[in-house]
């Protein structure tokens, strides 16, 4: 049917060469996460379940799924469990081509609304200001940093 509910949201985020960086991975994962959040919170739904696969050199793959505690959209419990789903994997020196996260168990995100993972502050404002708006604070911090010390800036010293 076209106009069919989806179940699952995938995002795939393949290498141009074969990937051996651990930082990378986390990177694109990051990337991936962000992603399906907002793409959760644009249709209103939440998860249940998150699916991380690894695709490497060889064309092989490892696929893991984990159940979250509770049904969110939420991208920082997103990129939390799949950072997790990435360090149980334990790869040492692996050759990766790609890196996808699907989402399954998709439900409308009304229904847990006292959700704990569920700010409803941060859903609106993203929701205005579209995707990547909000990075993690160290990130903002270093944006800031560099923007200072390219404009000449210095930070004022508290007596």
């Amino acid at each position: 049917m076209p106009n069919a509910v989806s179940r699952s949201l995938a995002a795939e985020r393949p290498f141009d060469l074969d990937e051996l960086d651990p930082g990378r991975h986390r990177r694109e994962l990051l990337s991936a996460a962000e992603e399906i959040g907002a793409r959760l919170r644009a249709v209103g739904k939440v998860c249940r379940t998150l699916t991380l696969t690894v695709r490497y050199a060889d064309r092989s793959a490892t696929t893991r799924t984990r159940t979250l505690t509770e049904p969110t959209a939420h991208s920082a419990a997103l990129t939390k469990a799949a950072y997790g789903l990435y360090d149980a994997l334990a790869l040492q020196r692996a050759r990766v081509r790609a890196v996808t996260l699907l989402r399954r168990g998709l439900f409308l995100g009304h229904s847990i609304t006292n959700s704990s993972t569920l700010n409803g502050e941060m859903l609106i404002v993203s929701g205005k200001c579209g995707p990547g708006q909000f990075r993690p604070q160290a990130v903002t911090d270093l944006s800031t940093w560099q923007s200072r010390r390219q404009k000449g800036g210095k930070r004022k010293l508290r007596a």
